[in-house]
């Protein structure tokens, strides 16, 4: 399934996060909210857990320090496509990607700004 969320005020991922084993959804579009690096690692801890091929994040106040839990556990993932455009995405994100992509299923990467 696929769940829209983009262009709210959401924050507090919490309980999608823990809905993610259950829910079989697909695609989770996350972009355009205040998403903070808490919560973006809530759901890189929780994606192990998930079907999510498709994961949008982009244009969120996260940063370096939520980006690369997120990076670091997409080998244990399904996701095929990232969105992290117009995030505070940096070099250490970039050396945490390069450690990590053989090892993921990612066909599509943004992080364009």
């Amino acid at each position: 399934s696929k769940l829209y969320l983009d262009g709210n005020k959401l924050r507090d991922l919490s309980s999608l996060c823990k809905s993610f084993p259950s829910a079989g959804i697909s695609e989770l579009d996350l972009g355009d909210n205040d998403v903070d690096d808490a919560n973006v690692t809530l759901v890189a801890e929780a994606l192990d857990r998930s079907a999510i091929t498709m994961l949008v994040l982009g244009t969120n106040p996260v940063t370096a320090v939520g980006v690369v839990p997120l990076l670091r556990a997409l080998p244990r993932s399904r996701v095929e496509s990232l969105y992290l455009d117009h995030t505070g995405a940096d070099d250490t994100c970039l050396a945490a990607l390069s450690e990590v992509v053989k090892d993921t299923k990612l066909t599509e990467l943004h992080l364009d700004s």
